[in-house]
């Protein structure tokens, strides 16, 4: 996922957000979009914050102070928002995962490129090379469509019952299991923090006929969302924010009539 867009998700960011005003809307926004594109939390610093969300007036202010209240977590080097967070973790995860996976897809296509000098060999040779043999080629042809069962899935560390019932998934999507695809979904479980017997359970228990690191990325997500605050809930929270604020800002007036 690249880092040239920010993932907002609207239906969750309305629901959350629909008791704030317009000044609090924009610095909310202006504080995502700080925080995604410096992959990290925003400044601890008032004055830096202010300059971030163009906060010019006390009214200003104070809507930035009451968005850091509600939706950010302050920590020693900066205000958190949990969701941004994840989502700047999730696309470096998934960065990462393409990017090494682009690298072995070209490592494998040049190591089927020959060579200069066997390029330089295959002109020069201009005897023609002796056919093979049928009984060679059935062979060859016999290796090469060659596919792996539960046996050796066994012999690896696998559960029987999860061989068999990977397998039957990949039958079904008609993907047979060559040493190549093996090599490959390894290769994902490695980046998913896995062992083979582990991303093929996996695997087998989601009906996977294959296995990415991304898919368990994905499927995590989805089991983790947070369920929806009632409307009521939210009201009730509003209207308790609303108070304080109002006491605050009494307080402050009676402190400043007495001095």
């Amino acid at each position: 996922m690249s880092f040239a867009y920010l993932p907002l998700f609207t239906g969750d960011y309305l629901r959350d957000t629909q008791h704030l005003s317009m000044s609090e809307h924009g610095a909310f926004l202006k504080l995502l979009m700080f925080c995604w594109d410096q992959k990290g939390p925003a400044p601890l610093d008032e004055r830096k914050l202010c300059g971030i969300v163009n906060a010019r007036s006390g009214d200003e202010v104070e809507a930035l102070r009451r968005v850091l209240s509600e939706f950010f977590v302050r920590m020693e080097d900066g205000f958190y928002n949990k969701r941004m967070q994840r989502e700047v973790e999730r696309s470096e995860v998934l960065s990462r995962s393409r990017s090494d996976a682009g690298r072995k897809g070209y490592e494998a296509r040049a190591k089927q490129l020959p060579s200069k000098s066997q390029a330089i060999a295959k002109q020069e040779h201009l005897t023609p090379s002796p056919s093979p043999s049928l009984s060679s080629t059935q062979g060859q042809t016999k290796k090469t469509k060659s596919t792996l069962g539960v046996a050796e899935l066994v012999s690896m560390g696998v559960d029987r019952q999860h061989a068999e019932d990977w397998l039957r998934a990949r039958k079904e999507k008609r993907l047979p299991l060559t040493q190549t695809a093996l090599d490959d979904v390894n290769a994902e479980a490695t980046k998913a923090g896995l062992t083979l017997p582990q991303a093929i359970a996996k695997a087998a228990a989601k009906g996977w006929g294959g296995f990415k690191a991304s898919w368990l990325l994905e499927d995590a997500a989805r089991t983790t969302k947070t369920p929806p605050v009632g409307r009521q809930a939210a009201l009730e929270e509003r209207n308790r924010q609303a108070a304080q604020d109002w006491l605050r800002m009494k307080e402050a007036q009676d402190a400043a009539a007495t001095s």
